[in-house]
């Protein structure tokens, strides 16, 4: 009986680095947004993508609190003005 034929697909670039995901190769994650990351026990591209993404939903989130803290300081000066404003009677 012959030998079967191992045939090799590219299944894509790691997003990062740009590294091409074989299809006999181990050690890349797919995520749910359907892109490829090379990942391994010295260097994980996918941590560095992940790391990157939760400093910006961080940082939203700081913005979003200090706009509140704004908004409650407004807040308070149009109580003790007492004008007519929509939030004066809050």
């Amino acid at each position: 009986m012959g030998k079967r034929k191992e045939i090799l697909k590219s299944c894509g670039n790691c997003h990062i680095c740009g590294k091409e995901h074989m299809s006999n190769e181990g050690g890349w994650v797919i995520n749910a947004e359907k892109l490829n990351f090379c990942h391994s026990l010295d260097h994980s591209c996918y941590d560095v993508y992940f790391n990157n993404v939760r400093a910006a939903e961080k940082q939203k989130v700081v913005i979003n609190t200090e706009n509140d803290k704004r908004m409650n300081m407004y807040i308070e000066y149009l109580k003790s003005k007492k004008c007519r404003h929509k939030y004066a009677g809050e």
